[in-house]
């Protein structure tokens, strides 16, 4: 399978995920801010640096910084394109190449979309990996699409840049995350009712054990 090559998409990455998404909401910031906002409501702990691995052009870069104002944002892609696109924008965010990451310790790792790309023989590796990475008490919040999902597996079959995408069910991102010496703390579907059914959203939370939402949260602890 030919690995696609996000430097392709950086201009039109928004405009691709904006035409596939707009049925569920007209906004595509939804998105992104959905993933911050969880993150704030689960995480307990007051972290001092936080890395969004996997940050593409910085679509939720924006409101890491806006919602953890007092910890340090560091950001990885292994795009150069978009990582430099996202530099562009974020002043405050400290971007690191590939060789800088196992410089630093974080408190928290956000990764959002990214493991559907990695092959799956190379997936634990790239666990290990981030482990090292954190401190000592440090967390790992991972979302990913659910394969469960018709309509999740319908926009990936149909996206340019997703033509190499694996999808993976949460309960084998689950072992994947044990096995490499994290515990899980929290996890849950998200994404299940589009705009027209907004007035319902307050109570996705509640649905969270329902293995229909769109995507998929893991809030894990390194142990």
């Amino acid at each position: 399978m030919t690995r696609i090559n996000f430097d392709n998409f950086v201009e039109s990455y928004i405009t691709q995920t904006q035409k596939q998404t707009i049925f569920f909401n007209k906004e595509r910031d939804y998105f992104d801010l959905y993933k911050v906002n969880l993150l704030k409501e689960i995480n307990t702990s007051r972290p001092n640096k936080i890395l969004d691995f996997g940050c593409g052009i910085g679509l939720c870069l924006r409101f890491l910084v806006k919602t953890f104002k007092s910890s340090k944002i560091y950001a990885h892609d292994e795009s150069k394109k978009s990582q430099a696109f996202a530099k562009k924008k974020y002043h405050g965010v400290y971007f690191l190449n590939k060789n800088q990451l196992e410089k630093h310790k974080y408190d928290i790792i956000f990764i959002s979309g990214v493991f559907h790309h990695v092959q799956i023989e190379k997936r634990k590796k790239l666990i290990s990996k981030l482990n090292r990475m954190l401190n000592k008490n440090g967390n790992i919040f991972i979302t990913e699409h659910n394969p469960y999902n018709p309509i999740t597996q319908k926009i990936v079959s149909e996206c340019e840049y997703d033509k190499d995408a694996q999808l993976l069910k949460r309960k084998n991102l689950f072992n994947l995350l044990k096995s490499n010496n994290f515990s899980i703390k929290n996890s849950g579907y998200y994404l299940f009712f589009p705009e027209f059914f907004k007035f319902f959203r307050p109570v996705e939370k509640y649905l969270r054990w329902l293995p229909l939402g769109g995507q998929y949260f893991i809030f894990a602890k390194k142990s």
